[in-house]
């Protein structure tokens, strides 16, 4: 019994660490030349800036993931925070 307490305690404790991904320990934006790599559905920008969660030009969803950046450059598409 006791070494199947241990045995379930340690595969809880692996199954945690394993479940993290190395993209969620980036909080911020990669800097660099902004460029866009690989797809829309599978892909990152570089260079980018953090947006405003906030605005009336687009909508943040699952904010809890950290993925709301762009580059401030495309003031067309969402102007520069204020």
């Amino acid at each position: 019994m006791n070494k199947t307490a241990i045995a379930l305690l340690a595969l809880l404790a692996s199954s945690a660490s394993l479940a993290a991904t190395p993209w969620q320990k980036i909080t911020q934006p990669v800097p660099g030349s902004a460029q866009s790599i690989g797809s829309f559905s599978n892909g990152c920008i570089v260079g980018a800036d953090t947006l405003p969660i906030q605005s009336e030009h687009y909508q943040v969803m699952r904010t809890d993931q950290r993925r709301y950046f762009g580059t401030s450059g495309s003031g067309d598409v969402y102007p520069a925070s204020e």
